[in-house]
């Protein structure tokens, strides 16, 4: 369910004109899978999410790193400690 929230809202943002690429592929990803979320972290109900997209400025990919901990609701991260 995670990762079709970030997909939507990546797609979105991607039809804004927000991102680099012709195609989504190419515009962004979020990948939320076993490579990403280990057994040990499913068994402490951990689910690790990647996004990465390729904003118009800079012209790189920004991958992000995120956590969702089963039972915490919390907000931390991105620059500065702004969330």
């Amino acid at each position: 369910m995670t990762q079709v929230i970030h997909e939507t809202i990546q797609c979105a943002l991607r039809r804004e004109g927000a991102f680099q690429g012709k195609t989504p592929r190419k515009a962004y990803f979020v990948t939320c899978d076993k490579e990403t979320t280990m057994q040990n972290d499913i068994n402490l109900g951990i689910v690790n999410i990647l996004v990465g997209s390729a904003p118009l400025k800079p012209s790189e990919f920004v991958i992000i790193k995120m956590q969702q901990i089963a039972g915490k609701i919390a907000a931390w991260g991105g620059i500065d400690g702004i969330v």
